[in-house]
C-alpha cells in the first residue's frame, strides 16, 4: 500500500476514545480486516496522486473525524480541512504528526460554509444520514466545476457480512443505507460519476469508492 500513509497500529489503539463513530478495524488483530479497510483508503489516494486533473491545493476531509487519513492527505494537498462533529481523535493525530497544514473543524456543515474546496473526501459518512438527499445538496454548495468528491460507501453485501463475523462487528445502527442506494442519490442530484472502484474487488466487494463531479 505505497500510496498511503499508515498510522501505527498501537498508537491508534492508545487513543481510541470509544466513540462508536471511530472505527477500531484500522488496528483490528485479524490483519485481513485491517488491510481491507486502509486498503479502500489507499485507493482513494491511488486516484488522487495520478489525476493530474485534480488541483492539490486545497482538500476537505468530510466526516474524518478518526484523524487516519490525515497523514496522507496533508503530504498530498497544501492545505487540508478537517469538518466533523467530534474529532477529537483527529486532533490528537494532527498533534502527533506535526501536521501544520490541517485545519481542523468542530462544525456542522449546515452551518459551515467552504470555498474554492479542490477534492472532496467523504469515506465512510454519508450512510449514516439518514436524509442523504439534504447532505449530498449540502455538499454540492462547496463544489464547482473543477471539483472532485471522492466518496467510499458500503456495499452491505455478503461479503461485507462476512468481515463482520470474522472481525467479531456488528452492523452500526445507524447504517441506513447501502452503496447503491446512496449512488442512485447522487446520480439523482446530478452528481456525474467519473471513475469507480471496488474494494477488495468484485465479487468480494466490500466498498464502492467513486469519483464524482459536477455535471
Amino acid at each position: 500500500m505505497k500510496y498511503i500513509k499508515k498510522i501505527n497500529l498501537g498508537f491508534l489503539e492508545s487513543i481510541h476514545n470509544g466513540n462508536i463513530n471511530t472505527l477500531t478495524m484500522y488496528y483490528h488483530s485479524n490483519s485481513i480486516v485491517r488491510n481491507i479497510f486502509w486498503q479502500r483508503l489507499n485507493q482513494i489516494s491511488k486516484f488522487i496522486q495520478q489525476n493530474n486533473k485534480i488541483n492539490k491545493r486545497r482538500c476537505l476531509d468530510f466526516g474524518g473525524g478518526s484523524g487516519v487519513f490525515l497523514p496522507t492527505l496533508c503530504s498530498i494537498f497544501d492545505e487540508v480541512i478537517l469538518l466533523d462533529l467530534d474529532p477529537s481523535q483527529a486532533e490528537i493525530i494532527k498533534q502527533k504528526y506535526k501536521l501544520d497544514n490541517c485545519t481542523i473543524l468542530t462544525e456542522d456543515i449546515y452551518t459551515y460554509q467552504l470555498d474554492n474546496i479542490d477534492c472532496i473526501i467523504v469515506a465512510d459518512v454519508i450512510e449514516h444520514f439518514k436524509d442523504t438527499r439534504m447532505i449530498l445538496t449540502r455538499l454540492k454548495t462547496f463544489m464547482n466545476k473543477n471539483t472532485y468528491l471522492l466518496s467510499s460507501l458500503p456495499t452491505e453485501n455478503w461479503f461485507y457480512d462476512f468481515i463482520r463475523f470474522i472481525g467479531n462487528q456488528k452492523k452500526p445502527w445507524d447504517h441506513y443505507y447501502t452503496s447503491y442506494e446512496i449512488e442512485k442519490i447522487y446520480e439523482e442530484l446530478h452528481f456525474k460519476k467519473d471513475r469507480f472502484f471496488y474494494i477488495p474487488m468484485k465479487p468480494f466487494n466490500m466498498f464502492s469508492i467513486t469519483s464524482w463531479r459536477l455535471k
